[in-house]
This record gives structure tokens, C-alpha cells and sequence, in this order.
């Protein structure tokens, strides 16, 4: 069992120290006035296009045809990833990195981030194949985040690219934040389900308290710290809490079906006699 959690555990540390870039190069692109909602929708964009080529390279056997309702699931998880990056960019105009990690953390953003969890291990245990869950989330995330980008970004200046902060910003989600990071949690998610990969998102405050105050200069301040123990006890303690729940109700089931398959065995012996 050990070994089975060892890969899983790697994947989702690596995807929290990928998020953890995301939110740095995020915030120094918005330094240089570069237009938040602009950034995501092209990252997004080049990030279907780069995962493309590969659903092609799969075997017939290994991409089955989506039904109706995996495409809803997936519509629907790109749906909470649109909050979630929504959130980013909201927390990415506080001054300091570490106020916009802790906004991510708050109740909200971690009951939002869980959903997203649960859902992605519905989709995964109905159609296994990783690559192509994560390129039809890409590309309905792509669709959405575009909308949402043309209702809220009125000048056309903004969509248009310069060699700047902002265009490295979009090829490092592009590459690393997005297809990189989603192939690896949702891979996890696979391996060892919802529960174990939710318990990684308090890391990334402690990954992205580190390479803000590394890259970007950010102060670090004890309220900060407090805040940041406080809200990660309480999450944990809330997943330990779910988790134990469940435990017992596994175990109430396993009871009740021992009785079940020993109930008639009972019966035929008095019977018997």
C-alpha cells in the first residue's frame, strides 16, 4: 500500500509547487499591467491546443467515446475551475502574495476546490483515461473563461501580445500550471482518490508564502503565519473529520451485509432439524 501512495503523493506535491509558481507569475504579470482575464483565457487556449496532438497518439481502445453525461461532469468541473481562477484573480490584486494565498484558503475557495475534487474522481471512475478528461476540461474551460473574458475586458488593447512579464506568464500556465498540473492531479485523483489529493491544498500556502518572499520580495508577517495555522488545522481537521465518517460508514455497511449472508444459513439449519 505504501508504494501505491508513494507516486500519488510526488504528483500532488509537484502540482501544488506548480500552483504555487502560477500564483508568483501571476501577480508579477499584473505588476506590468498586464490584463488578468486576458492571461487565463490565453493559457488556456494555447494549453488545448498543446494537449491536442497527443489524443491522437492514443490507441482506439485507450479513448473510448464520451457519453452524454461524462461531457456534463466535465462542462460542470470546468464550470468550478472557472470560480477558482475567478478567485485568482480577484486575491492577485492584494498587495502581498501571501494575503492572496491566504484568500484561497478561506472556507469558500477550500469547499470549492473539494467540489472540484469529488467531481473530477466521478469523471475519472466512469472514463478512466486521463488525457482525455483533461483535454475536454481544458477545452470547456477555454469556452467559458473566453465569454467571461469578452463580457469583462472592453478595451482591445488588452488581448494584444508583447515580448513581457505577461507573455512568459501565459506560457508558464500554459505548459507547467495548467496541462502539466492538471495531468498530475487528476492522475492522482485516479490513483489514490479525492480524499488523499484534497489534503495538499494547504501546501500550497507554504509553497507560495516561500517563492514570494524568494522571487518576488514579498514581507512575511506573524499575523500572516497565525492566520495561515489556523486555517490549515481547521481544514484538515474537517477532511479527518469526513474521512472518519465515511470510515464508519464502510464499516456499518460491511456489518450489515455479514448479517445478511448469515441470516440464511440460520434459517436452512433450523430448518435441519
Amino acid at each position: 500500500m505504501g508504494n501505491k501512495i508513494i507516486a500519488p503523493f510526488v504528483g500532488m506535491v509537484m502540482a501544488m509547487v506548480l500552483q504555487s509558481g502560477s500564483m508568483v507569475v501571476i501577480k508579477a504579470a499584473m505588476n506590468d499591467d498586464f490584463n488578468k482575464y486576458v492571461l487565463i483565457v490565453y493559457s488556456l487556449a494555447l494549453s488545448t491546443l498543446l494537449l491536442l496532438p497527443f489524443l491522437f497518439l492514443l490507441p482506439r481502445s485507450e479513448r473510448p467515446p464520451l457519453s452524454f453525461s461524462t461531457l456534463c461532469n466535465l462542462f460542470l468541473l470546468s464550470l468550478c475551475g472557472l470560480k477558482f481562477r475567478t478567485n485568482i484573480c480577484i486575491c492577485g490584486h492584494r498587495s502581498q502574495l501571501t494575503n492572496s494565498c491566504l484568500c484561497h484558503a478561506q472556507p469558500h475557495s477550500s469547499f470549492n476546490f473539494c467540489t472540484c475534487t469529488f467531481i473530477q474522481a466521478s469523471v475519472i471512475k466512469n472514463y478512466p483515461t486521463v488525457m482525455v478528461t483533461v483535454f475536454f476540461q481544458l477545452l470547456f474551460s477555454t469556452i467559458q473563461c473566453s465569454i467571461f473574458a469578452l463580457i469583462a475586458v472592453r478595451d482591445q488593447s488588452a488581448w494584444q501580445l508583447k515580448l513581457d512579464t505577461g507573455l512568459i506568464a501565459i506560457f508558464y500556465q500554459a505548459i507547467a500550471a495548467t496541462t502539466l498540473r492538471y495531468l498530475l492531479c487528476t492522475w492522482s485523483v485516479q490513483k489514490a482518490g479525492p480524499f488523499f489529493c484534497s489534503m495538499f491544498k494547504p501546501i500550497l500556502i507554504i509553497f507560495t508564502v516561500i517563492m514570494g518572499a524568494l522571487f518576488l520580495g514579498d514581507d512575511f508577517y506573524l499575523g500572516s503565519l497565525i492566520g495561515a495555522v489556523i486555517i490549515v488545522v481547521g481544514f484538515y481537521g474537517v477532511m479527518w473529520g469526513k474521512a472518519t465518517e465515511e470510515k464508519c460508514m464502510i464499516i456499518d455497511e460491511e456489518r450489515l451485509q455479514s448479517t445478511c449472508q448469515n441470516a440464511p444459513l440460520l434459517h436452512d439449519k433450523h430448518v435441519t432439524i
